[in-house]
């Protein structure tokens, strides 16, 4: 048994926030009952309507992409059985690395809340060296716009003459904030290639490929706080 509108938001109709509204309107029907109370479950003997149409909850989908750059994670969706898939952990073309791709609406729903802390890990590639004392500061914290962004983990990578590497352990919301860190310290971000996302790792997944996430892997997501 789950609740009414995690089906409805399974079935792709809209978002669980959404479906909430459907059955609060009375625009739910449960076994041609109409439902109007949210908190109500269903199984798999259900009948669920919505505009006549009976509802029935997708096939969920987890795979995860290993993103060159500068192109767009939906460029890797040949397939048009896929074509609801949405995008997690969603990063700048320019970035590259590992990305989700899924059809869980209850899932997008609750990673997308700003609250939600995803831990993230990324080599960099800088333009000049950094210094200790700025990575002190990241991790201390760094005023971009009125917003504290702080850094969980900062280590040296690879360095050599113009090639300055960093592997760092972010869990704010938006990654373009990892470049406007390093702007702010006057320096240039050259590249950022996410190598774990959500206690997903990359492993041996080779650039512009993508897999099916594993039981245990999906199960990471789920546990993600929010």
């Amino acid at each position: 048994m789950i609740r009414l509108n995690r089906y409805i938001a399974n079935s792709g109709v809209c978002s669980r926030r959404d479906a909430d509204k459907l059955i609060s309107s009375g625009k739910i029907m449960v076994n041609k009952q109409v439902v109007n109370s949210l908190g109500v479950k269903v199984g798999d003997n259900d009948v669920v309507e919505y505009n006549g149409d009976v509802l029935s909850p997708q096939k969920l989908i987890y795979l995860l992409v290993n993103k060159p750059k500068n192109t767009s994670a939906l460029d890797f969706i040949n397939d048009k059985s896929n074509e609801n898939l949405s995008v997690l952990g969603e990063m700048q073309e320019c970035f590259s690395g590992l990305i989700v791709l899924t059809n869980d609406q209850y899932l997008i729903d609750r990673l997308s809340n700003s609250s939600a802390r995803i831990k993230q890990k990324f080599i960099l590639k800088t333009e000049k060296k950094i210094e200790q004392k700025q990575i002190n500061k990241l991790i201390q914290g760094i005023n971009l716009d009125g917003i504290k962004v702080c850094f969980d983990d900062i280590n040296y990578g690879r360095q050599e003459k113009d090639n300055f590497q960093l592997i760092v352990t972010v869990s704010f919301g938006s990654v373009a904030y990892i470049g406007q860190a390093f702007k702010k310290l006057n320096n240039k971000l050259i590249n950022a290639d996410r190598i774990e996302f959500g206690g997903v790792i990359k492993g041996d997944l080779i650039r512009g490929k993508s897999r099916v996430l594993l039981h245990k892997e999906i199960g990471f997501l789920k546990m993600i706080k929010v």
